[in-house]
């Protein structure tokens, strides 16, 4: 079910709680005082109803919301049994399991005391990551007995998904068990895209069945492997939906370009007979990175686009011609749309782009017309590599369109989207070996802030009172981000 989240996405989100939970581990270790490491073991994500963790019963679910840097919300689900022998050792108790415990309310306060610590240390971790001050909610404890039933409330509908880490969870001579952690979409979209540049891009929609519009081979030996597929994949469904809600402004109407399909062909056999008659529009990087793009839409969906644009009746004429005018409007609707494509795009590949004044022609093979079909600067015989979408806009369009890119283009920005993703997980992994060299004395207080509620207080036979916490300061506001934008061209009346 990666695809409706991304590999890259989920990659990215991984490595984030790899990181935050090992700070959270540290955290937790320092309370108990016993060697404590929280690691993810699978992440996946899961449909709503099929979140049922019956090994997991009877069990304690905490729920954590997030209210600034990121949004959303997660939950922790821990054996009741593993808590009982984390607080037995919290209060210096025998780490065994006593069928009389209770989770009454002074160990709830307990629970909560342990869930505030390691997740002060875990949002301070995230908040380094991202360099954005976060701060949570109050944590939210249930407790689920044998045999009833875990409510997730606020997931959404029962086939909506959620994403789903596996941790495996030590603490040394007393438990070695596991534990879940359940994310919002909202929130594992918000935290992956952080740490890879792409906050800005709305989430897609569910995607729109359409029929496949291009025809194409891809036995020439072309060397592109399913890694830099997989990533040409991600750029283009993070980078059109930056140019749907460009588009979506310029329209006042919703607009959705998701579920880009990645195929490798030749421009001698290269044909989209579904698309024809169609609006061809040329797009040249002229900074960043070297080449051209080529987009194919139906004429009959860029009439409907250009109606919409200029106020006119939505349909469809025999008597509608492409003359000066409208192949202006065109060329400024796609100004508008690749130029927010190459915002996002920027952010991806950690480089300045421009782009040209985009070109656009109309071609028809319908009408017996004997030119070759010319996919922009492309050859004759060049490999090249189409990603396929669906269009949609709301009481307007239920279409699809393609782009068709040089391979070498389609090498060189997988290329730059891989080493910078490499890149940003490579400076994760050393702050977190900064991190763990970082005496206990040095380490930063949380960036965390909630209310307190009145709750019972506990003493241990030990004698040991948990600490209160209070806000701590925040963390400075990291500089705003510089972005490079495409030349905006002038609006064609």
């Amino acid at each position: 079910m990666h695809s409706e989240f991304g590999a890259m996405r989920m990659d990215a989100l991984t490595e984030v709680f790899n990181v935050i939970m090992g700070a959270a581990s540290t955290a937790t270790a320092s309370m108990l005082d016993a060697k404590t490491s929280f690691t993810v073991k699978t992440s996946e994500l899961y449909k709503n109803t099929d979140l049922k963790f019956h090994k997991m019963d009877p069990s304690v679910l905490v729920k954590i919301d997030y209210f600034k840097g990121v949004t959303g919300f997660f939950y922790l689900l821990f054996k009741q049994d593993d808590l009982q022998l984390m607080l037995n050792q919290l209060m210096g108790m025998p780490p065994k399991i006593d069928g009389s415990f209770t989770f009454d309310d002074v160990n709830l306060s307990a629970v909560t005391e342990i869930v505030n610590l390691f997740m002060g240390a875990a949002t301070t971790s995230l908040a380094q990551m991202v360099n954005t001050p976060v701060e949570i909610a109050t944590p939210e404890t249930t407790v689920n007995e044998l045999g009833s039933t875990v409510v997730y409330s606020g997931l959404g509908a029962s086939d909506d998904t959620a994403c789903v880490l596996n941790l495996k969870l030590e603490v040394e001579g007393i438990v070695t068990s596991e534990f879940y952690v359940i994310l919002s979409m909202e929130l594992a979209r918000g935290i992956a895209d952080k740490i890879m540049g792409t906050e800005d891009v709305p989430e897609p929609p569910p995607p729109v069945p359409v029929t496949p519009a291009v025809n194409t081979e891809n036995d020439f030996g072309i060397e592109f492997d399913d890694i830099k597929k997989d990533a040409i994949g991600e750029v283009n469904n993070i980078t059109m939906g930056a140019a749907a809600t460009a588009i979506s402004n310029l329209l006042d109407a919703k607009v959705w370009i998701t579920t880009p399909s990645v195929s490798l062909s030749n421009t001698s056999v290269l044909s989209f007979p579904a698309l024809e008659p169609s609006v061809q529009v040329k797009i040249e990087y002229i900074k960043g990175i070297s080449g051209s793009s080529l987009l194919v839409l139906k004429q009959r969906d860029v009439q409907l686009i250009l109606n919409q644009l200029m106020g006119q009746p939505l349909v469809v004429t025999d008597d509608f011609e492409f003359n000066e005018l409208n192949i202006s409007a065109v060329c400024e609707v796609m100004n508008q749309m690749m130029g927010a494509s190459a915002t996002a795009l920027s952010k991806l590949i950690d480089t300045s782009i421009d782009i040209s004044t985009p070109i656009a022609q109309v071609h028809d093979i319908t009408k017996g017309k004997d030119e070759k079909i010319k996919y922009g600067d492309l050859g004759p015989n060049e490999d090249v590599c189409v990603v396929s979408f669906n269009l949609t806009i709301d009481d307007v369009v239920e279409s699809e369109f393609i782009s068709v890119l040089s391979i070498d283009l389609a090498n060189e920005i997988a290329e730059k989207m891989l080493a910078h993703y490499n890149s940003s997980m490579a400076a994760a992994m050393d702050f977190v070996e900064e991190a763990q060299n970082v005496p206990a004395s040095q380490t930063p207080p949380p960036n965390i802030r909630y209310a307190q509620p009145e709750q019972p207080q506990y003493v241990s036979q030990s004698g040991y009172v948990p600490p209160q916490y209070s806000p701590q300061q925040q963390y400075a506001q990291p500089p705003e981000e510089m972005q490079q934008r495409a030349p905006q061209q002038p609006y064609y009346a």
